[in-house]
């Protein structure tokens, strides 16, 4: 009798077990597949950078070149009449809008020139990204010049205290050896609602991440011997815009955990505004204050910092006018020393 006890506890347990790891490998594949439906097929993970994007492919909607950025083809060898502007950014810097009108402007003004533009800022990346992108991936571009364009993603290592580069956060590979289930979860259930921090106030924790990274890449540059344009950023608000306000509160929630809520965001981004001037003074660099030529309204904006074409077109002109200064100004100097 005893003995049929333990069996049945045996067989009973060893049932338990099964279910469970059947119920855990449920959920496993399910939510790969949920992972799998989510992500561009374009998408390769990169533990230093969180992803990248395959060349000659497309991802959210973007046709993308031969390096996996936005714009023209790049050779290893430049043409003897070519000039290459480099984009460095996030979201707001992946769209063909941006570098087919900073192109535009630039052939313009630099009409000797065969210009290429090429946009390798991706949703999501943050200062810390693209320097390592820049450092690491970008070796082949070459470019005459480095626009950066930049400051609102930068909130999220103040909106998770905790995270250190790169933000890998929220982000989950479908084909990864690793259960993800778990990850899952516990970033859903456990990390975004409790200990995410939207309201975030000063000091800020992301103005040294921002400022050491944007110098990296400043120095890094300077090695390359290419010039480097900074931007402050624009945002939407405030705004008297009843339009845009009542766009924002309706989807501003989806992303304050990674921007900040509205009043969060809007002070982080200017501390990082604060930053790039700070820089374009201590190295003496141009810098196009955009976040004040953007008119904050429905016109100039989708959301808190996505933009339509028609500010873009104003950041085209401030940009090519910008890079036509320095462009000149260095050759004056080189004619001056030449002579």
């Amino acid at each position: 009798m005893e003995q049929e006890k333990q069996f049945n506890l045996t067989i009973n347990l060893v049932v338990f077990f099964a279910t469970l790891l059947c119920l855990f490998c449920l959920l496993e594949v399910s939510l790969r597949l949920l992972v799998w439906l989510k992500t561009p097929s374009s998408m390769v993970f990169k533990e230093d950078i969180v992803y990248t994007l395959k060349a000659n492919s497309s991802a959210w909607t973007m046709p993308l070149n031969n390096i996996g950025c936005i714009g023209d083809d790049i050779k290893s060898s430049k043409s003897h009449n070519e000039y290459r502007v480099l984009l460095l950014g996030g979201s707001t810097s992946f769209t063909n809008v941006y570098t087919s009108l900073l192109q535009k402007e630039l052939h313009k003004l630099l009409p000797r020139h065969n210009v290429k533009v090429i946009s390798c800022g991706r949703p999501r990346y943050t200062s810390y990204i693209n320097f390592i992108n820049y450092r690491d991936y970008l070796t082949t571009i070459n470019p005459d010049h480095v626009i950066l364009y930049l400051g609102i993603n930068d909130n999220i290592y103040n909106t998770f205290p905790q995270l250190l580069n790169p933000p890998n956060i929220g982000f989950f590979n479908w084909a990864s050896i690793e259960p993800i289930s778990i990850k899952y979860l516990y970033y859903h259930l456990i990390h975004k609602p409790f200990r995410s921090t939207p309201n975030f106030t000063a000091p800020f924790r992301s103005v040294t991440t921002f400022k050491t990274s944007l110098e990296e890449i400043i120095k890094l540059a300077k090695l390359r011997k290419a010039k480097v344009l900074l931007s402050t950023f624009a945002v939407a608000l405030p705004s008297t815009d009843n339009i845009i306000i009542d766009k924002l509160n309706d989807n501003l929630k989806i992303m304050e955990h990674f921007w900040g809520a509205a009043n969060s965001a809007i002070k982080g981004v200017a501390a990082h505004n604060k930053v790039m001037k700070e820089l374009s003074s201590a190295y003496n660099l141009p810098l196009v204050d955009i976040a004040t030529q953007i008119p904050k309204d429905s016109k100039h904006f989708i959301d808190l910092c996505h933009m339509k074409v028609s500010a873009y077109q104003i950041i085209a002109k401030k940009f090519a006018k910008a890079i036509k200064r320095d462009y000149q100004k260095e050759n004056a100097s080189k004619n001056k020393n030449a002579s």
